[in-house]
């Protein structure tokens, strides 16, 4: 069945990429409709839509739709924070796939991403975590990867949603987050435009003083 499969990948026919983007356009289309469509169906189709980015070697063939799998996940950034931290781990996966040899970064997974992503005419949307230590040290974590750093490094507009702080900047919980806070608040040097949206006073005494923004021309609140 493995050597059947591959000699169907080898040979695609037109039929196979015809169910391919069906599969990516169903998958993109649930995750569209939002609030109408159960989470976990949301989540189960941001993962189908990251095994197919993962696939690079057939990718690269012109298989799997990239312009349709990407849109789906920008659909997925702007949901709910559940769905939307699923969307972020999915791509940051996705571009450390190793990929094929001989195929260059620009060609491959994580230049495909990031040319469509920064070129995205709304805001790059970033849900910040949930104030406990475990989601906090992954978010500190992927931070600190060379691939994500640098797609930060090169965005220019940028939408800031707060998941839930409340009002009270002195809560333990939140001080977990000043590290991470500290890291992000350095990764944008090429931002341009920002927007906080719905944050209440926690994440503004916890966001705000750590932004190190060289290039911004336009904040709102």
């Amino acid at each position: 069945r493995r050597k059947m499969r591959h000699l169907q990948l080898d040979r695609p026919s037109a039929a196979c990429r015809l169910l391919i983007l069906e599969d990516c356009q169903e998958a993109k289309k649930m995750i569209r409709l939002g609030d109408i469509v159960p989470v976990k169906a949301r989540l189960r189709a941001v993962r189908k839509l990251g095994r197919w980015l993962r696939w690079r070697r057939n990718s690269a063939k012109d298989l799997v739709p990239a312009a349709t799998v990407l849109e789906g996940f920008l659909w997925a950034l702007r949901s709910e924070p559940e769905v939307a931290w699923t969307a972020q781990c999915t791509l940051f996966h996705a571009v450390r796939a190793a990929g094929g040899t001989g195929q260059s970064v620009r060609d491959g997974t994580r230049g495909t991403v990031s040319r469509l992503l920064l070129n995205e005419p709304t805001p790059f949307p970033m849900c910040l975590p949930k104030a406990d230590p475990e989601t906090a040290a992954k978010y500190e974590e992927a931070l600190r990867h060379d691939v994500v750093h640098d797609f930060f490094v090169q965005l220019r507009s940028l939408t800031l949603i707060d998941p839930g702080y409340g009002e009270y900047p002195d809560c333990m919980e939140i001080d977990l987050l000043r590290p991470f806070v500290r890291l992000l608040g350095h990764s944008f040097d090429g931002l341009e435009k920002l927007r906080i949206l719905g944050f209440e006073d926690a994440g503004m005494v916890l966001i705000l003083p750590y932004l190190a923004l060289p290039r911004l021309t336009s904040l709102k609140i």
